[in-house]
């Protein structure tokens, strides 16, 4: 069960990363300027993720809501295992 803890947690840790990134982009492009661009965006700098020159205001705002809707479901995810495992915890001090 632990194993599975550790990897929830890791997705969502990740999850919240790439939400927060493009929620950074999202904003960023708010600004009027010459163009949409994901020059700003540290999951492109690093892994070359977002490197298309075909973002939009909206398919930004859509890959946001679609993450942040990711990330919700992986909390709850992770708040399910720790429940679980308090409850075995819980159960094996009662049962001492």
């Amino acid at each position: 069960m632990k194993k599975y803890n550790v990897i929830a947690l890791a997705l969502l840790a990740l999850s919240l990363l790439i939400t927060l990134d493009l929620w950074n982009n999202y904003c960023y492009n708010l600004i009027p300027q010459d163009g949409i661009s994901a020059l700003h965006s540290v999951m492109h700098r690093l892994l070359g993720i977002f490197g298309d020159s075909r973002w939009s205001l909206e398919r930004f705002y859509h890959a946001f809501a679609v993450s942040a809707f990711i990330s919700v479901g992986l909390g709850v995810i992770n708040l399910e295992l720790l429940y679980m495992s308090h409850g075995k915890q819980s159960a094996k001090l009662r049962c001492n």
